[in-house]
Formats: structure tokens, C-alpha cells, sequence
């Protein structure tokens, strides 16, 4: 296609879209021109060629990424992965989650139990100074996560805050097998479950877990149960309400939708946590609704994990330990195009059964406990803080304070023997004295070295 001739069938649509949508508040047939005229500038004389896909692209993702930053383009590439083979080879990894910050190292915040990363003892905690020996600092997200994909090894070069040490590693890549969901009963008898993501099987994972540690236990109810939701990143919704309801009674309002134009709201009932309406909590023990409850939670806890706590939070059936969390109360629905990529468009925004919003605002815990004793590792980068967001109510933003001392960063495995929080939280339930840390104290994480 030559540019006239491209630029006259894209007029040509524009003059039918402008009249098709007359009735519109907006000039749509001025703006669709304006664009024309752009595109038609840029095909003409931008210093070298772009091609007509290329341009399509950049403007569907620039509209997308304007509107908030959960909206995004996706390529045909990264929508579906159908091939068993294909779905092997995404999830060849080494087995680290990190956090990325712009032009700093990269925080890796939680180490899947044995894998390749965790075999190689690196710890959550450290920070990523070159992946393939280039700067991360000085690369964006896709770049890295590029470099992480390109060979079948990895090669790091890590700062351990907690010994100032600078750690080289060559991580060999394997399939993930992700275990979802960790349970096992502490000391005091206190039952301990961790769900690290909300995915399709995630309630029915979670009723086995429960049912066959009741059996373990011949029916004898824990004297408490810690759910950590910490580093959970949210996912569906609908496993995020089946959580929620697996402690309340039935019929609880969960979360209200609230959509441009109506609203939807949740309750503890199964055909609003299974699409075929099956009761996937029928089997649970009597004792979940009323056994002592607390749920973690940290800056790294997100959407439905924040819907889950808000719930429980709001009709008070659980106190939330630990910091705020992310923020991110906003709804993304897929929508397919016929070129084989997709968009994901912000479609919602969710509220508690108290009609508070957690977007923007997170879920600021009933007991403040930081990471650590010192102070916080997670200074993640919060909701309120991305470009673009939608905020419904002004929060106050004044920062925290950091400290400048690294050398004494207490570095941990989740749910191991030295996390903070949780040892805090075992003493709450017990009515014993506990400690809360630094909980508006973040810890410098960026290293004061050249290298």
C-alpha cells in the first residue's frame, strides 16, 4: 500500500465513523482527522520509515497507556499461549519474583522453594546489579525480562544488603513448578496457610488443604490461623471471593463492581465464586468461621488479595498484621482483536462491603508490623505513585522515613523461621507482648558502591 493511497482509506473510514457517530458530544470526525494529519506527517517525513502496522500499534498502546496503567496493549505474542510446548517454554525460569524500580537494582522479593534461584542460595532480599552483564539500572522492564529469556542460563551479579557482598551467579533456567498454596501448623498449635496468587484452582486447592489437615487432625480445630497474603499479587476475582467466603457466614456481602454505568455486587454464595454455581466450600470444617484469625499482609499484596482482606477486615473477622498494602482496587477485562492481540481495559473499580475504595488507598492493617525489626525491605512502588492513576479520594502522601544503614538488613524466607511478622503474629493470637518493628521506616535497598 503506498501512503496516498493509505491515507485516503484511512480518511475514507474516518469520514464513515465521524457520521456513524454524529449523535456524539464530541467532534469525533475533527479528532479523527487531527490523527490522520499526524500519521500522514509522520509517514512523510519522520527521518526513517515506519511501517503502517508499527504506526497502528504505537497509537493503540499510547491511548491505552494514557488512560491509567493497568490498560495496556498486548501482542499476539504475549495474549494466548495454546501449544503445551509454547506454555513449557514461558514458564522456563529460574524461580525468583522481583520488583522492578526504575533506575535502581532490581529487588527480588520472594525465592520459590527449591528452585534453580533458591538452589543457588540467593536470597529475597537481594538486589540484581546486571543481568548479562548490562546495567539493570539503566534498562526498562521489558528489557530485563528479555535478557532473562534470551539463554538458557542466567547471569546475575547480586548485592546482598545483609553482608554488603557482591555475589556472581550463572542460574541454569528449568519449568517452574509453581506450588500455589503452602500450609503446615505451628507451634501453639496454629495453623499456618499461604496463598501466593489467585489462580482458576485456587479454592479448590485451599478446601484440600484445610479438609486433609482436618483429617490429620481428626476434626480438632487450631487454636488460630494465620492466612498470609503477602507478595500476592491478586489474579481472579472470583477465587479471591471464594477465599473471603470460606470465613464468613453465608450471604456475606464480599465486593461491590462498580462500573461506568451500573454496578454489580458479591456475596458469599456459590454462584458468585463458581461459574456453574457449585458449592467448592461444602466440604470445609465448621471451625473456619469462628477459629482466631489473622491475615498478613505487605506493600506487595494487591487487588484480590486486598478484596479478600477488605472483606474480612470490614465485618471484622480478622485482624490485618503487617503494612499497607498496594493499592490496586481496579478491574481489567481482555478484550480480543481479530489481528490475534488483545487489550486489557480498566472496566471497574472494586469496594469493600463498607463501601470503602481499596484503589488508590490499599489496606492499611489494624496492627502496623514492619518486615523486618528494622524497619521495611518492600518499598514498593505503591498505587498511588504510577502515572496516571485513578484516584477517587486524595491520600495523604508524606513520605516515610529511610534509613541509611544497609549493613544490618535482616534478609528472609516468607514463612521461615526468622520472618518478623509472622513470629508477631503468633504472639497476637497467643495474647503475648509483641514487637512492631519500623513500620514507617524503609530501609535503604539501593547500595552506595560503583560497580
Amino acid at each position: 500500500m503506498n501512503i496516498k493511497h493509505g491515507i485516503q482509506c484511512l480518511l475514507g473510514v474516518t469520514f464513515i465513523i465521524s457520521n456513524t457517530l454524529a449523535f456524539a458530544k464530541n467532534d469525533t470526525h475533527a479528532q479523527l482527522k487531527r490523527f490522520a494529519q499526524v500519521y500522514s506527517a509522520i509517514q512523510e517525513k519522520h527521518l526513517y520509515e515506519v511501517s503502517n502496522a508499527d504506526m497502528s500499534t504505537h497509537a493503540i498502546s499510547g491511548m491505552l497507556n494514557a488512560l491509567d496503567p493497568h490498560s495496556e496493549y498486548i501482542p499476539a505474542n504475549q495474549f494466548k499461549i495454546d501449544n503445551p510446548a509454547d506454555k513449557e517454554l514461558h514458564d522456563v525460569q529460574i524461580g525468583i519474583q522481583t520488583m522492578y524500580r526504575k533506575n535502581s537494582p532490581m529487588l527480588i522479593y520472594e525465592v520459590l522453594e527449591d528452585s534453580p534461584a533458591y538452589k543457588a542460595g540467593i536470597l529475597p532480599g537481594d538486589l540484581i546489579i546486571q543481568v548479562h552483564n548490562q546495567q539493570v539500572s539503566e534498562l526498562s522492564e521489558m528489557a530485563i525480562s528479555n535478557l532473562f529469556q534470551q539463554h538458557n542460563s542466567v547471569k546475575l551479579t547480586i548485592f546482598r544488603p545483609s553482608t554488603q557482598a557482591i555475589i556472581q551467579e550463572s542460574i541454569e533456567r528449568q519449568i517452574i513448578q509453581k506450588n500455589n498454596i503452602t500450609a503446615k501448623i505451628l507451634d501453639n498449635d496454629i495453623l499456618y496457610v499461604r496463598i501466593k496468587e489467585f489462580e482458576e484452582d485456587t479454592i479448590e486447592a485451599f478446601v484440600n488443604k484445610i479438609t486433609s489437615t482436618n483429617i490429620e487432625r481428626k476434626g480438632k480445630a487450631p487454636t488460630g490461623f494465620i492466612l498470609d497474603l503477602r507478595n500476592n499479587p491478586g489474579g481472579i476475582i472470583q477465587s479471591g471471593i471464594g477465599i473471603a467466603s470460606a470465613f464468613l457466614p453465608k450471604n456475606t456481602l464480599i465486593v461491590t463492581l462498580k462500573e461506568r454505568n451500573q454496578q454489580k455486587t458479591f456475596f458469599n454464595r456459590p454462584a458468585d465464586y463458581n461459574f456453574f454455581g457449585i458449592d467448592l466450600l461444602a466440604n470445609l470444617p465448621s471451625w473456619i468461621k469462628t477459629t482466631p484469625l489473622i491475615v498478613l499482609s505487605n506493600a506487595a499484596s494487591a487487588s484480590a488479595s486486598e478484596l479478600v482482606m477488605g472483606a474480612l477486615q470490614d465485618h471484622q473477622r480478622a485482624t490485618i498484621v503487617g503494612t499497607q498494602t498496594f493499592g490496586k482496587g481496579s478491574v481489567q477485562e481482555i478484550i480480543p482483536l481479530r489481528t490475534g492481540d488483545a487489550i486489557s481495559l480498566t472496566v471497574a473499580i472494586y469496594f469493600t462491603p463498607k463501601n470503602k475504595t481499596i484503589q488508590a488507598q490499599g489496606i492499611r492493617p489494624d496492627i502496623a508490623v514492619s518486615d523486618t525489626i528494622e524497619g521495611n525491605i518492600l518499598m514498593a512502588q505503591h498505587e498511588w505513585y504510577l502515572p496516571n492513576h485513578i484516584n477517587l479520594n486524595q491520600l495523604d502522601k508524606t513520605p516515610n522515613s529511610i534509613s541509611k544503614n544497609t549493613s544490618r538488613i535482616h534478609q528472609f524466607q516468607l514463612g521461615g523461621a526468622h520472618d518478623f511478622q509472622l513470629i508477631q503474629a503468633q504472639k497476637i493470637l497467643q495474647n503475648e507482648f509483641y514487637l512492631i518493628g519500623k513500620p514507617n521506616t524503609f530501609l535503604n535497598m539501593t547500595p552506595d558502591y560503583s560497580y
